[in-house]
């Protein structure tokens, strides 16, 4: 499909919020109201407050309100919505990473030490042999900083090219898999590799300050080794791309590059990124059963 019909004013408004929308949105709202209703209970303080990291979210809400009424484009009234949903929620969602460590429940980095042990990985000889080859850990160091600007460039090409929805469904498989992260860190926490074998990371040390009881301030930054949500975010960004003749293998490329930059980069080991793995495919499974649903509402309403 050309971009020039992609753009082209249709003849009625857009609405700011369809169908496709809800299902993001709704988890949103969830992972907010839950974070404030615990910062009740554990109030951690923060080097830097909310409200400066998620104003932008309000300036491409604004662009999606703008071209949903004033200036009618629907794929510039989608960019804007979901980069702003996309800025919004990772904040709360670290919130509540912070939030389910102070559980405090025992560390279980021995048996991954052990498991990584029997199907024949060493994060520590993985390290040493990643840290000769320069080029490799330059690779390494792009494609795993790519989880960070990789969602605006997937917006733009799901808004501009579709397929219709697929923007919904990325961001709810996304969604679905932090949660599970999450949920499965509060009963399976670990220090993370590094601070095993005896290397300073200071994931470990955030992880170590919240169990002590310390209210911070902290900064945002990971948190969960187990399961490995870069992973589940690095699969989740290849199946976003399905079916576009353009994106799919640089976004395959880029993403089986971060995957092997997980377990030095991100200080996981090869059981949080198989974990990690397991999780990408329920959440995609979970999402594109939900938006199968929702085309199906949708086509008999139209019937009606």
């Amino acid at each position: 499909m050309r971009i020039e019909a992609v753009l082209e004013t249709p003849a009625v408004p857009a609405r700011i919020l369809d169908r496709a929308a809800v299902p993001p949105l709704a988890i949103i709202l969830a992972i907010v109201g839950l974070t404030f209703m615990l910062e009740q209970w554990i109030p951690l303080r923060w080097a830097i407050p909310a409200y400066r990291l998620i104003w932008p979210a309000g300036a491409c809400f604004g662009m999606a309100i703008f071209y949903s009424s004033v200036r009618v484009r629907p794929a510039f009234q989608e960019i804007g919505l979901y980069l702003g949903l996309w800025i919004f929620f990772p904040i709360f969602a670290a919130k509540l990473s912070y939030i389910a460590t102070c559980a405090g429940l025992p560390l279980r980095d021995r048996f991954f030490i052990a498991a990584d042990a029997a199907i024949g990985f060493n994060w520590s000889d993985w390290v040493h042999f990643v840290k000769r080859y320069p080029a490799i850990v330059t690779m390494q160091d792009y494609a795993y900083g790519s989880s960070f600007w990789q969602p605006l460039l997937t917006v733009i090409v799901l808004a501009l090219w579709g397929p219709r929805g697929r923007n919904g469904e990325f961001l709810t498989s996304i969604l679905l898999a932090l949660l599970s992260t999450i949920l499965t860190y509060i009963f399976v926490p670990t220090l993370g590799p590094a601070d095993m074998f005896g290397q300073h990371a200071q994931q470990a040390e955030l992880i170590e300050s919240l169990r002590s009881g310390s209210l911070g301030p902290y900064p945002y930054f990971g948190v969960i080794s187990f399961p490995s949500f870069h992973t589940a975010m690095a699969l989740l960004y290849i199946t976003a791309h399905r079916g576009n003749r353009f994106t799919f293998l640089p976004a395959l490329a880029l993403n089986l590059a971060m995957l092997t930059a997980v377990p030095y980069q991100g200080d996981h080991y090869l059981s949080d990124m198989i974990a990690g793995a397991g999780i990408a495919l329920m959440s995609f499974l979970a999402a594109r059963f939900l938006y199968r649903r929702l085309e199906v509402s949708r086509d008999d309403a139209r019937a009606t």
